[in-house]
């Protein structure tokens, strides 16, 4: 029986032991970070659990005073449009974060959830041609004429029915620009007034 005593002081000197170790290791950790100097709450130096309660909720926690804040133990929110440009320009040095990985399901790798710059620059190239200035511009014609039909046909609508479905005329005009852009023809589903199969 005394063995059994022994064995469950030791086991419990350990546990705590170790308890005392890791939270020794943290507060060092808390108090030597390069971060330490961010202003932020309290608790954004020891946890993140609250940063993720106010992001599924959909509440803000910025400072209104301060332009960078301390919302985590490693990450930091920038509010000033001047170091928001200098970070997320390309060839920065700053990383993404994992929150980009988990906007996409599965496994699907695209321009906007990659963090791997390299994967991010090749996937870049094959998008600068498209999305260029100049190739956007020609676009405009197509995109202005398909946006004053869809506001003619959300009239027409208006005047016969009193109330005009905005959402769907909206969808039929996206997917007639989506289907000219993509396959070089519209769906001409704002000129029929319904969805063509």
């Amino acid at each position: 029986m005394e063995l059994f005593q022994v064995n469950q002081y030791s086991l419990l000197l350990l546990v705590s032991l170790l308890i005392s170790i890791g939270l020794v290791r943290k507060l060092y950790t808390v108090i030597h970070d390069p971060l330490s100097s961010i202003p932020g709450p309290w608790y954004s130096r020891w946890t993140e659990l609250p940063l993720k309660y106010f992001w599924l909720t959909g509440q803000r926690t910025e400072c209104v005073l301060c332009p960078i804040v301390r919302i985590g133990p490693q990450e930091v929110d920038v509010s000033e449009v001047a170091s928001a440009k200098v970070i997320h320009r390309v060839g920065s040095g700053f990383p993404k974060s994992r929150f980009y990985q988990n906007v996409t399901s599965g496994s699907t790798i695209n321009v906007f959830s990659t963090t791997d710059p390299n994967q991010h620059k090749a996937l870049r190239r094959l998008l600068s041609s498209p999305l260029s200035d100049a190739s956007l511009k020609s676009l405009e014609p197509l995109i202005d004429s398909r946006v004053c039909l869809t506001i003619q046909k959300m009239k027409e609508e208006a005047e016969k029915r009193g109330a005009a479905d905005v959402f769907k005329w909206w969808l039929f005009m996206a997917t007639d620009i989506i289907g000219e852009l993509s396959f070089g023809d519209s769906f001409c589903m704002l000129e029929q007034g319904k969805v063509s199969v």
